[in-house]
């Protein structure tokens, strides 16, 4: 794990920028072509034979210059073993955080009971197939020992392969695929604080909606400002991993509350309802808590500390004016 200063936001879509146009630039410079053609014949060559076998040299070269050299390993397909496969599952788990935040728009659609499901269950099909058809094709590409601490794995692949130009609008493409990651996560946030807060565990204030878009404009400004402060001087390793477990440790209680619910209000009115009850809610909560088993401990003792701090402001303000705690 790297310890260098991160950058804020806008230093990153800076400078990721530029190096993608950068690099672009420089593999459209160094790809030069030549103005002579590869199967003129030379003054000496004056036969047939002569500029036949002169056309398959030069093919010949051509064919070893432009060639990949593929680096033999001689190791397994499963480099890590299980205890590699398990690791590397619990960190890059943060690719599927997102698919949960459509949820938080259930009031603003027509039709949550059909809606919702297909949304979720549709993006999330999607994209699964989408990371498997990458990493196959990755797989293929580029050695694994060319990988190691690569921030861009699939643009260092395209430049791998003398692709240069690919590599850069895919770095270009990533950066413009950051901010719509972030402009989701900031829709759901400022929809949990205000529903927390219609329940009384937040502040009224959080509740506000605008007059005129109809949105909870003061906790989406609260949210914008919060993240861009935080990002300035987080480590995004850190981050990531903190993410992670918080939000697998959100989805075994949510899968426990399925359960719950289920058992003790049977017949409470459901515009959805989960199916294979109780083994999907089971399954849910032993494939969370394994993932979350494999995250260093590092990132166990922040979320530990990070729920005690929650569980103080819960018992001192939030349990005394819950709206469910009181019955109302």
């Amino acid at each position: 794990m790297s310890v260098s200063p991160p950058p804020s936001i806008a230093w990153a879509i800076t400078a990721s920028s530029g190096c993608s146009t950068t690099n672009w630039a420089q593999y459209k410079a160094s790809g030069t072509v030549s103005t002579t053609h590869p199967l003129a014949p030379n003054r000496e060559a004056t036969s047939a034979g002569e500029i036949l076998r002169e056309r398959n040299s030069i093919t010949r070269s051509r064919t070893a210059e432009s060639s990949i050299s593929i680096e033999p390993t001689g190791t397994p397909f499963s480099l890590g073993g299980f205890s590699g496969v398990w690791h590397g599952a619990s960190l890059i788990f943060f690719a599927y955080i997102g698919f949960d935040a459509i949820s938080t728009t259930a009031e603003e659609c027509k039709d949550a009971a059909r809606d919702m499901p297909r949304g979720i269950i549709g993006a999330l099909l999607t994209c699964t197939t989408l990371y498997i058809l990458t990493g196959l094709v990755l797989t293929g590409m580029i050695p694994h020992t060319r990988l190691v601490d690569v921030p861009d794995p699939l643009s260092a692949a395209l430049s791998y392969v003398h692709e240069g130009w690919a590599a850069g609008i895919l770095a270009f493409g990533a950066v413009v695929a950051m901010t719509a990651v972030l402009l989701c996560f900031q829709l759901g946030q400022p929809r949990i604080l205000m529903a927390m807060s219609r329940d009384g565990l937040l502040s009224p204030w959080f509740a506000k909606i605008h007059s005129k878009y109809r949105t909870p404009h003061a906790t989406t400004i609260l949210t914008g400002v919060f993240v861009a402060s935080f990002s300035a001087v987080a480590n995004i390793d850190v981050i990531t991993e903190l993410t992670n477990i918080g939000t697998l440790f959100a989805f075994v209680l949510v899968c426990i509350g399925v359960l719950i619910l289920r058992s003790c209000e049977p017949e409470r009115p459901r515009k959805f309802r989960v199916p294979f009850v109780p083994l999907t809610p089971l399954l849910g909560i032993s494939m969370c808590v394994f993932l979350m088993a494999g995250l260093p401990r590092a990132t166990w003792l922040r979320f530990i500390l990070w729920l005690v701090i929650g569980l103080v402001i819960y018992f001192t303000y939030s349990a005394h004016r819950s709206q469910l705690v009181k019955g109302e």
